[in-house]
């Protein structure tokens, strides 16, 4: 996707021979990428490999209408003031007719693929949303922005040499595309043992073993009774009792025994478990990569 981005703005600049109005054109790229984010939203449809091919399609053609309406500003005389206001109020004017049949015409295309149902619709319906997002939002932004923008860059006067601001704009566009999160395969393995049920279970398990144990090992309450009163005659008695359950020491030996075999049950399930969750991690994370590289050929 880089190099598209890269490519477009050096076509820009080789037919204007300015980069300044390359980057007034290139402003589309930005609005249709958020409209092409907006549409996915709004159909509930996750963002997948040929929705980026959507976008890389999107931005060849966003540019379009502000290359239609830059190349109606362009004149040979030179106008300042109102009469330069004039001039892009009046080629906006003429050119609002092609730039909403541009856009139209494309939107209309992609109409039956965002709506498909049958054979290839999953693959279709992603592209189709992320262009007519984006078309729409950029023909509707660039019609308010462009004139603006234009004015304003003939106004303010750029004293950089054009190949070092090309440069600048390179390093900039280089930084915001590679400020992407890294994926590696430590997070997915972090993520996978985090969310696995199989993993929780063995943990509440073996906590709720430790529990047992720690709750068995402590001894129990003394019970204090007293009783007074007629008991057994017509004399008045007097009745204490002191009642503890000890166990067998026995008990306390094969209970303690069925615990520690119960810990080291759910340690081997747990390992178990761990290593058939990396086996799957290490198998989708192979895979990834050989789709993405193979994306990239």
């Amino acid at each position: 996707m880089r190099t598209a981005l890269i490519l477009i703005l050096l076509v820009l600049y080789l037919a204007f021979r300015s980069i300044a109005l390359s980057l007034i054109i290139f402003t589309a790229v930005p609005l249709s990428a958020v409209g092409g984010i907006i549409a996915l939203y709004l159909r509930q449809i996750p963002f997948s490999i040929s929705a980026g091919i959507g976008f890389i399609a999107l931005f060849g053609v966003a540019v379009l209408n502000g290359i239609v309406l830059v190349a109606a500003y362009q004149t040979k005389t030179p106008f300042k003031g109102k009469a330069l206001l004039r001039h892009i109020l009046y080629a906006s004017q003429t050119r609002l007719r092609p730039v909403l049949l541009t856009a139209s015409v494309a939107t209309l295309g992609f109409l039956p693929m965002a709506f498909s149902t049958g054979e290839g619709a999953e693959v279709q319906r992603p592209l189709a949303t992320v262009v007519i997002g984006g078309l729409l939002m950029s023909t509707a932004l660039t019609l308010l922005l462009l004139p603006m923008l234009y004015q304003l860059v003939l106004k303010v006067s750029f004293r950089f040499k054009h190949v070092k601001l090309f440069l600048i704009m390179g390093l900039l566009l280089s930084n915001i595309l590679n400020a992407q999160k890294t994926i590696s395969y430590q997070m997915v393995l972090d993520a996978a043992y985090k969310n696995s049920p199989d993993q929780k279970q063995n943990m509440l398990q073996y906590q709720f073993n430790l529990e047992q144990a720690a709750a068995f090992r402590q001894p129990t309450g003394l019970q204090i009774t007293s009783e007074y009163g007629q008991f057994n005659s017509i004399y008045t008695d007097t009745r204490i009792g002191i009642e503890h359950n000890i166990s067998f020491l026995i008990k306390y030996r094969f209970k303690a025994a069925e615990f520690k075999q119960q810990q080291v049950l759910y340690s081997v399930l747990n390992q178990q478990s761990n290593n058939s969750l990396q086996l799957q991690c290490s198998q989708l994370f192979a895979d990834w990569i050989y789709l993405y590289q193979k994306q990239k050929l």
